[in-house]
């Protein structure tokens, strides 16, 4: 029971941390596309 607690926990850091990896590269991605759309197209988010 114990050994298996601990591998989930395992898991879920491992996922955090993809989660974490993902987010920051989206936020990459979000800054670029704002910095090459002209004003018009920044306010229609």
């Amino acid at each position: 029971m114990l050994e298996e607690l601990a591998k989930m926990q395992e898991d879920r850091e491992i996922i955090l941390l993809h989660l974490q990896e993902a987010l920051t590269l989206v936020d990459r991605m979000e800054a670029l596309l704002c910095h090459q759309t002209t004003p018009a197209q920044a306010g229609a988010h």
